[in-house]
């Protein structure tokens, strides 16, 4: 779907996208990550052809946008954070007004602006003056634009920011729904919401691409500690009964009530760690009630990887 090669943009002497390669296939929903100015922004108007850049390609289902621009922004519906709508417009006006540019045959107007009304939830408000919508119909109007002219790539910057949970849950299932027949190129700083939605993760900072992967490849290759979780009730056990177990790095009380005490362990290990543990408890004859590893979170990767960039450890 987009194939990204040696792309290069310069603002005057900074470097806004350095020698970038990236590869994304065609189907499902693929977010894109990186911190304020990472250069997110450059590259999502570098590959909707609103920004020219320095040297590089970029082919979009095959074709070099340098070379025929028109033909990659016709099989494009971007949705950029500040959704720019008519306010005054009437809803079904305003997307009969932008099937037009994107050059639907007016015989297939109807039915085009129809099917978007319908894929966004908004038939039924489809004559109401869009700048009287709340925040989460103006998104759904906004998608609705993006759908117009049934591109193969849908581009989506920050689309669900100040939304309400109702409404982040209905435009969560859209984007879902988008990616089972669509590529939805996510980009978003609610890693949580990544974690739910995409099949495949971009991470870039500084302008250098650092990570495309699998949700799943990310935590599997992740070098940040584990925390294992440990309940007790046994009254003689302190913190440091535990100072025996060679892969614990820490061990530290997490939560103490009438129920017992959960202590964690930091460690790189988790599987030795709980195998130490266990060992322990037999030896002494204690008894646990609960044990678990807590998960790694996608936010927690996020911060080693942009946080170790500098440190060669990518």
């Amino acid at each position: 779907m987009i194939a990204i090669k040696n792309l290069s943009k310069s603002y005057g002497n900074h470097q806004a996208l350095i020698d970038i390669n990236i590869n994304i296939d065609k189907g499902g929903v693929v977010a894109f990550l990186g911190p304020n100015g990472a250069g997110k922004s450059t590259l999502i108007r570098s590959i909707t052809g609103y920004l020219p850049f320095d040297s590089g390609t970029i082919n979009v289902c095959g074709i070099d946008i340098a070379k025929d621009p028109l033909a990659v922004k016709r099989i494009i519906g971007y949705l950029p954070e500040s959704n720019p709508l008519y306010h005054e417009l009437r809803v079904n006006e305003f997307l009969s007004y932008r099937a037009g540019l994107k050059d639907v045959a007016r015989r297939d107007l109807k039915k085009t602006v129809d099917r978007s009304l319908s894929l966004c939830g908004i038939t039924h408000v489809q004559t109401r003056i869009i700048g009287q919508l709340s925040k989460g119909y103006r998104q759904r109007v906004g998608l609705a634009d993006c759908l117009l002219g049934n591109p193969e790539l849908i581009i989506l910057d920050e689309p669900m920011v100040g939304l309400d949970p109702n409404q982040l849950g209905d435009i969560k299932k859209l984007i879902v729904d988008l990616g089972a027949e669509k590529t939805v190129f996510l980009s978003t700083h609610v890693l949580q919401d990544v974690e739910e939605l995409a099949r495949q993760v971009v991470i870039i900072n500084n302008g250098k691409l650092l990570t495309v992967d699998t949700p799943k490849g990310l935590i599997a290759k992740s070098t940040a500690n584990r925390i294992v979780m440990l309940k007790t009730n046994e009254k003689k056990i302190s913190v440091d009964s535990f100072s025996v177990i060679d892969s614990a790095l820490e061990v530290k009380e997490y939560v103490v009530n009438s129920d017992g005490v959960t202590y964690l362990f930091e460690t790189k290990d988790d599987s030795a760690c709980r195998n130490e543990i266990i060992t322990l408890f037999g030896k002494n004859g204690w008894f646990f009630q609960e044990m678990s590893v807590k998960p790694i979170r996608l936010s927690d990767i996020f911060t080693e990887i942009t946080t170790n960039e500098g440190n060669g450890n990518v």
